[in-house]
């Protein structure tokens, strides 16, 4: 770990508040459970929905043939981070959707990016099955916009100069990131839930910068919130 992330023993270390320079809280676990036969089985129906399915509660206690131990540990976190307020989701990916247009760079989730809020908040990640998401600590990464030839093509794109800025902010190519030279991304890991930074207007810290890994033909099963 670096001075930008901090691992924790306790759910409740988790959610101390973030500094001026910690942007990213791994609560580290070592689950024992099969989340990688759920993910497979949960696979054909992800697929089916365009490669995303939300998991509820009645679809997981429903499921036949799959660890019972990986159910009852994915409701567990849910309902752990229900009683912060939050909204947790739960899904079964084999592929999220891309962004095709061709244009300077891809504004997708295969993109390094950080999320956004009008007010400081935190995003909870975490990876059951398949590949895990990974991060670039913000001193190894370089905002995509400030590389003089994709900022002209994003221009000659746009058509005109008035309005570039917000043209920039709406389209959130302004939230988009590359590794420095040499840099190598971090990975989350498989069982750890983590706490990172969002950009916002009032956030003591930078936003954590993260992405969705590549496509490996695993299916993944994650909790987003």
């Amino acid at each position: 770990m670096t001075h930008r992330r901090r691992v924790v023993g306790t759910f409740d270390e988790l959610l101390e508040p973030f500094s001026e320079h910690v942007n990213a809280r791994c609560f580290a676990r070592t689950l024992v459970a099969d989340f990688e036969g759920l993910a497979r089985v949960l696979a054909p129906r992800a697929e089916a929905a365009g490669g995303l399915l939300e998991l509820s509660a009645s679809l997981l206690r429903g499921l036949q043939g799959v660890d019972s131990g990986a159910v009852t540990t994915l409701l567990a976190d849910v309902e752990r981070l229900e009683a912060l307020g939050r909204n947790p989701q739960l899904n079964a990916l084999t592929r999220y959707r891309r962004d095709t247009r061709g244009l300077a760079f891809p504004v997708d989730v295969y993109s390094f990016h950080v999320d956004r809020a009008p007010v400081e908040a935190d995003t909870f990640l975490c990876t059951y099955a398949g590949a895990p998401s990974e991060g670039l600590d913000s001193e190894d990464a370089e905002r995509l916009i400030d590389d003089p030839a994709i900022r002209a093509a994003l221009r000659c794109h746009h058509g005109r100069d008035e309005d570039f800025d917000a043209f920039l902010t709406d389209g959130n190519f302004d939230l988009h990131f590359r590794a420095k030279a040499g840099a190598q991304p971090f990975s989350f890991g498989l069982g750890h839930l983590w706490r990172i930074a969002v950009a916002a207007p009032d956030a003591k810290a930078p936003a954590c910068i993260h992405r969705a890994p590549p496509e490996q033909g695993r299916p993944r099963l994650m909790l987003i919130s």
